[in-house]
């Protein structure tokens, strides 16, 4: 008999993404975005489309920055100029792993990944909370309650 380890199971990003996600609309005032942050504890949340695409990331510093430079008032519209676009965001997909994952916090410092299907669309959420989640919960060996992100 051998005292061989068993390697670790492959986690996939399905297994640890939050689902339930609060989104930004470019429609939206900086004031109601700021309020979604407040309201739901959140540090930031992705910006949607009508058609549920990813287009943006909007953070509490964004956020901040451009109500300093426009005002509260202004819509997020009028801002998407300031702000990473599709093109310049990291996204990953449900089969990436928590390896993948683990490693674009590291490299970009970076606090929440967009998960995406192929056309773009929304599906998921990774933040770091999510990842010291995980970490709390194998040291307890269960599941603990937490809020949506």
């Amino acid at each position: 008999m051998t005292d061989a380890k068993k390697p670790a199971p492959t986690v996939f990003v399905t297994d640890f993404m939050v689902t339930v996600i609060f989104k930004i609309t470019p429609e939206m005032h900086l004031w109601e975005v700021a309020e979604l942050m407040m309201k739901h504890a959140i540090s930031g949340a992705p910006m949607v489309d009508k058609m549920d695409r990813v287009i943006s990331i909007l953070g509490e510093g964004d956020t901040l920055r451009l109500a300093a430079q426009h005002g509260v008032e202004s819509q997020v519209v009028k801002c998407l100029d300031q702000l990473p676009g599709p093109n310049q965001l990291i996204t990953l997909q449900k089969s990436n792993t928590f390896t993948d994952c683990y490693r674009i916090f590291m490299k970009h410092k970076i606090h929440r990944i967009p998960i995406v299907d192929s056309n773009g669309l929304l599906k998921g959420l990774v933040t770091r909370s999510t990842i010291l989640r995980m970490m709390v919960e194998a040291h307890h060996g269960r599941k603990i309650p937490t809020k949506v992100a």
